[in-house]
């Protein structure tokens, strides 16, 4: 009898353990869809609008000179 209800018990166990991870992976697959979706309209719509993203306002980075000498210690 207590073989039974053992092995009864371990079987009821790896069916409770198995059922979450199909779960997480519906999850994870909707997750990874829109995600997909989202990086593909920002491309599309970056393609489409290309100064949108881009802020012609700021003035462009000026180079700054290295000493070379301190660029050695380093």
């Amino acid at each position: 009898m207590k073989k039974t209800f053992s092995i009864a018990l371990l079987v009821a166990v790896i069916f409770i353990s198995c059922g979450p991870a199909a779960e997480d992976r519906k999850q994870m697959d909707r997750l990874a869809k829109r995600m997909s979706d989202s990086l593909a309209h920002l491309i599309d719509s970056s393609l489409n609008e290309p100064l949108k993203y881009v802020n012609l306002q700021q003035a462009p980075p000026q180079a700054v000179p290295v000493d070379s000498a301190k660029a050695q210690t380093k």
